[in-house]
């Protein structure tokens, strides 16, 4: 009597293994959120903790010299805020260094926000690369100093500012902004990867073309930049996300010139002149925002609407 053996299948039917792929492609698209929002919680906290470090230096410098940062021009011999917290920050090889171009090709994560790719620009005047930084101190209205600019840190033509935390911010440090993440428009030219390629908004010349040198005047000259738009921002604008800037007129181009903003989907991180960190909403009024970046206008705003 012959025996019948039956052999096991060898392979899936195309069915089965079309079903296999589907529920594959279920879990990746449940999985895909949640990984983004680690990933996004993860550079909110890095840009959060840089801007404590940068909150702790002043307070070193403060410690230190009796008033928070001045800001000046950026130079060796005139330092911005930035260069002035260098030394606070375990940086002071970079202050060592013999050129102003080469401090200001240096890439320190403290100045850089991880929800950003690294912003590298050509110095139309010189050539040099100048890495772009992502923090900004926060002005009333302008960086020079008068009655209506009593920010902490501003830029002036006339002198520096240098605030006492004891009696120079009578609103309060709780209540008043001191650094934050400024704002980066999207698409031109890589996010400023050229800036010798003029903006047609603030030039005559031809959108993606060599010109005169001018285009994005106020991120240059780097991270170390004390002067124009680089290292201080205006409260006219409350914080908002980046976007891809409308050039065609000065109009579309103000925002990003002035303002504070982040790539951050929750709102712009922000350091307060007490050390304390925190991430402002997109939808705060322009009136609040103002408030918190006068340190002596009367107001005090409790953190709950922030």
């Amino acid at each position: 009597m012959r025996r019948v053996i039956r052999l096991g299948r060898s392979a899936f039917t195309l069915i089965e293994l079309l079903v296999v792929i589907a529920i594959i492609a279920v879990l990746i698209g449940l999985l895909l959120p949640a990984i983004q929002k680690v990933r996004e919680a993860a550079t909110r906290t890095q840009c959060q903790n840089n801007l404590k470090q940068l909150g702790l230096a002043a307070h070193s410098y403060h410690d230190a010299n009796g008033v928070l940062p001045p800001n000046d021009n950026g130079t060796f011999t005139s330092k911005s805020w930035t260069m002035n917290l260098l030394p606070y920050l375990e940086q002071s090889n970079a202050l060592s260094l013999t050129n102003i171009a080469d401090l200001r090709a240096l890439q320190l994560k403290v100045m850089l926000c991880p929800a950003r790719p690294v912003r590298i620009a050509i110095n139309p005047g010189n050539g040099r690369q100048e890495v772009m930084g992502d923090y900004s101190a926060l002005s009333v209205n302008g960086w020079a100093i008068t009655p209506s600019n009593q920010a902490v840190i501003v830029q002036s033509t006339t002198g520096k500012r240098s605030v006492n935390l004891a009696g120079g911010i009578p609103d309060g440090a709780s209540n008043t902004v001191l650094f934050g993440e400024r704002k980066v428009p999207i698409g031109l030219n890589t996010e400023y990867d050229n800036p010798s390629y003029n903006n047609p908004a603030l030039t005559n010349s031809v959108p993606g073309q060599p010109g005169n040198g001018t285009s994005a005047w106020w991120e240059l000259p780097g991270w170390s930049a004390g002067w124009g738009f680089a290292s201080v921002k205006f409260s006219m604008v409350a914080p908002g996300p980046d976007t891809k800037a409308d050039y065609s007129s000065n109009l579309g181009a103000g925002p990003y010139i002035q303002s504070f903003g982040s790539r951050h989907t929750a709102g712009c991180n922000v350091v307060m002149c007490d050390g304390s960190v925190h991430n402002i909403s997109f939808n705060l009024a322009n009136a609040v925002w103002g408030v918190l970046a006068n340190p002596n206008d009367g107001i005090v705003i409790d953190s709950s609407v922030f």
